[in-house]
């Protein structure tokens, strides 16, 4: 996996590590070992980051259920934000120290990709098929834990053309054709994240 807007890429060892590497230098920035579990099925891996965080998001061929129906839910593929596609374990990994702050498990979603700034949040979208008629979901994650903070799948299903953040007040605004998804967070919650002290 090639890490966007950046010289780096990760992969998987024979022997079980995810690497990430500096591709220009030829360096390894850490490792990380999977567990013979956690090896089982994995078929693809793929990494993004912003600027406290590396995101992997591992995904896994299983076989499939009789008589087990599928949840219609599918990644936005046809925004113009900029978005990466998820699907399966998403784990959070420390930049500085390469910790592996928390795991969760995710379908398909498309994760809000704004790199260049400390966000409090992860923005993922996805399209779900209720009877005759699509839908848009948006679940907000806190990037320090993991936990859902709010999520809603009964929004008009538009196509989403722009994304702004305001730090103050705490907005991420979501633009399409037709609607505007406001999602707004305590100030002093965008101000502990950028590194400020809670007032």
């Amino acid at each position: 996996s090639f890490i966007r807007d950046s010289d780096e890429a990760a992969f998987v060892t024979r022997t079980g590590q995810i690497r990430v590497v500096n591709l220009p230098r030829g360096e390894t920035l850490f490792e990380l070992s999977l567990t013979p579990p956690q090896l089982e099925n994995l078929s693809s891996l793929s990494v993004f980051r912003d600027r406290e965080r590396y995101y992997l998001n591992l995904q896994r061929s299983q076989p499939s259920v009789r008589g087990q129906p599928q949840p219609a839910i599918h990644h936005v593929s046809d925004a113009v934000i900029p978005t990466v596609p998820v699907h399966g374990e998403l784990w959070a990994v420390d930049r500085k120290s390469h910790e592996v702050l928390w795991t969760g498990s995710f379908g398909n979603r498309s994760i809000v990709q704004l790199p260049d700034f400390r966000l409090p949040v992860l923005v993922s979208l996805y399209r779900v098929r209720k009877q005759d008629q699509t839908a848009l979901g948006v679940e907000v994650i806190d990037v320090r834990t993991g936990e859902s903070l709010a999520s809603r799948d009964d929004l008009f299903s538009d196509r989403l053309l722009q994304v702004l953040y305001f730090r103050q007040p705490g907005v991420i605004a979501l633009r399409g054709g037709k609607t505007e998804i406001r999602i707004e967070f305590p100030d002093d919650l965008a101000r502990l994240n950028a590194g400020e002290p809670r007032r």
